[in-house]
């Protein structure tokens, strides 16, 4: 379970006394059924300046440089805390230069927590590549279905203080059971979520997360096939990587169905497609990340140009092997795409595969 797979990370259980810390106000988020109290002298940050191995829900900071993050992730398998902080230790053992100052698995809120303290290069806002060290402190708190996540990113001579907010912090956590890890907002009617994307669409364990170096995935509140708002791609700047793409990703886990034909249906509508595609993809992964047990992404059968909304369908069948779906859509090339109305289901035999 490799969980660096982006520049922050997460906290100690053991909260030690430390020195009286007020409190701002209170932050409450229902989707994922938690809550805490932001400490005084710290704001919410604008979302787009942090990169986290999950569903980034929100970010905190006193001074633009140190950060308290909040994300969710998303595993195609159960974990506990142990096994949590097991994988944390390995990934930071791996880092050169990486030295874990503490670690710990027990109970906080009433869950089963991991957290690590880890010192190392850096930049102060985050870990891994730099000059200035820097300390980073999870707390991870496994629930089944997710991992909630929360991370202190500091600059090493500010622990101290910055450490007292974060333990502060954490005495006012309350965090109830976690959402079912189901397909969830198809239609993309619930909201906008963090860094502008789909409610419960974006970094939730997907590869290639949504996003796209050169594109920008959005709700569109503007443009529907039914309700009020569709999810788009498009290109934001000419001067990308040729061989990039964007994405819109979400993932489930495979079990509920093993060995079932899967359909992935929706809408798509296209506007100036020109130098690649656009259209759905599904992927059932196994073990080995990179190394697909099925896949279909419509090259294929590409939509290219300007198109009015369009039924498009992926089928495959998923192997029993399979531990995780990672389904959306995508575009590669310029323009732009919209998608509404997603559908996965398990169909009969008689549905024909799309599969190359």
């Amino acid at each position: 379970m490799n969980l660096m797979t982006a520049s922050k990370l997460l906290v100690p259980v053991a909260l030690a006394a430390s020195a009286i810390v007020a409190y701002a106000t209170p932050h409450v988020d229902q989707r994922y059924n938690f809550e805490f109290a932001i400490p005084a002298g710290w704001r919410t940050a604008d979302l787009t300046g942090y990169a986290v191995p999950g569903e980034l829900r929100v970010a905190l900071t006193p001074d633009g440089v140190s950060s308290i993050t909040v994300f969710v992730q998303k595993p195609l398998a159960t974990v506990d805390a142990a096994e949590f902080l097991a994988a944390l230790v390995a990934d930071y053992e791996s880092i050169a230069g990486a030295e874990i100052r503490k670690k710990h698995e027990g109970k906080l809120a009433g869950h089963g927590a991991a957290s690590i303290l880890v010192v190392g290069n850096g930049t102060g806002s985050a870990f891994g590549t730099g000059t200035t060290r820097t300390a980073v402190h999870w707390i991870a708190f496994p629930r089944g279905s997710d991992v909630l996540c929360f991370y202190l990113t500091t600059p090493e001579d500010k622990l101290d203080a910055h450490e007292d907010a974060f333990r502060a912090l954490c005495r006012t956590l309350k965090i109830g059971d976690a959402p079912p890890n189901r397909p969830s907002n198809l239609d993309f009617e619930l909201g906008t979520g963090a860094l502008d994307l789909p409610e419960d669409w974006g970094r939730c364990g997907g590869v290639p997360p949504s996003g796209g170096k050169g594109y920008a995935v959005t709700r569109d509140g503007t443009v529907a096939h039914s309700g009020k708002a569709s999810a788009r791609i498009e290109t934001i700047s000419r001067n990308r990587d040729p061989q990039s793409f964007g994405t819109l990703t979400q993932a489930t886990p495979a079990g509920p169905y093993h060995g079932k034909r899967v359909r992935l249906s929706g809408f798509l509508k296209t506007k100036d497609v020109a130098r690649g595609y656009a259209g759905l993809w599904l992927r059932a992964d196994g073990e080995i990340v990179g190394r697909p047990l099925a896949f279909d992404n419509m090259a294929r059968r590409p939509l290219v140009g300007t198109v009015d909304w369009k039924r498009c369908e992926i089928v495959l069948d998923i192997p029993e092997e399979a531990r995780g779906l990672h389904y959306g859509a995508l575009l590669v090339g310029e323009g732009t795409v919209w998608v509404d109305d997603l559908t996965l289901e398990a169909v009969g035999a008689d549905i024909p595969t799309t599969a190359p």
